[in-house]
């Protein structure tokens, strides 16, 4: 058979077979089927999450307080780790005699116990957790569970 008719016939067979489908029933099934919006993709094996690293620098933060003090803090618990977001950028922790602008700010609040006590460590998405302790005062994160909230 000649080159010609074979890509003839080939371009017959496509032609056939397009025309049996539905409107855009051939691009559709070429595609894969779009994932559930409302689930988020697993974190590959061996990868650890941005909130789990900043619930790892706070853990360490606050033991390394301790062994500063010469002191035990025991087992260190997570009470807390979310993401929030801050009524303004100063992280739910404003300082006093500083400003701050008032913008919602996307970020983390990591709650920890130790020896006895709760810590409170603040976050934006751009920078290292924070203890928030005194002289500020601790403000709560605006609402909705997640700083990727549309509200």
């Amino acid at each position: 058979m000649s080159r010609h008719v074979v890509n003839a016939s080939v371009l017959i067979a496509l032609s056939v077979a397009s025309c049996s489908m539905p409107d855009g029933a051939a691009n559709e099934a070429a595609e894969e089927p779009a994932a559930p919006e409302d689930k988020q993709p697993l974190p590959e094996p061996g990868k650890i999450s941005n909130l789990q690293r900043l619930v790892e620098a706070a853990t360490a933060d606050l033991v390394d307080r301790f062994a500063k003090q010469k002191s035990d803090p025991g087992e260190v618990k997570v009470l807390q780790a979310d993401h929030v977001t801050w009524r303004s950028s100063a992280a739910g922790c404003p300082q006093p005699d500083r400003s701050y602008m008032m913008v919602l700010t996307p970020g983390v609040l990591i709650r920890l116990r130790a020896a006895g006590a709760v810590y409170e460590y603040h976050s934006t998405l751009r920078g290292p957790p924070f203890l928030c302790e005194p002289p500020g005062k601790i403000e709560t994160p605006a609402p909705g569970n997640s700083s990727l909230d549309a509200a």
